[in-house]
């Protein structure tokens, strides 16, 4: 995964899935979490699985991805995250993030 590169992008609660040690923070950060708003930005498979994680640690999430696989299988996915009440934002690219004067991602 690649950094992003927009304002807000190194926020404190915001987690990349690069290496060993982005995805041992990425877990500590979803087992710790509940009753929040998250949000998933691209990431495929793994942005889906990091989704319904969240959902089912009791996190509100919406999973932004600019294009997601063929309209077939995407379907199946969409469908299955649905009903853990993941929302999906389609045919979008993160701009920007909002945060407040901590540097932590509204």
């Amino acid at each position: 995964a690649l950094k992003l590169e927009v304002e807000g992008s190194d926020a404190e609660n915001v987690c990349y899935l690069r290496h060993l040690n982005d995805a041992n923070r990425l877990a500590t950060a979803i087992q710790s979490s509940s009753n929040g708003k998250t949000g998933v930005i691209g990431g495929g498979y793994t942005g889906m699985e990091c989704a319904a994680s969240l959902v089912i640690n009791k996190n509100q999430c919406d999973y932004t991805v600019e294009r997601l696989f063929t309209p077939k299988i995407a379907s199946l996915y969409e469908d299955y995250d649905r009903a853990k009440e993941v929302k999906f934002i389609k045919g979008t690219v993160l701009t920007s993030f909002e945060f407040d004067s901590n540097k932590k991602v509204r």
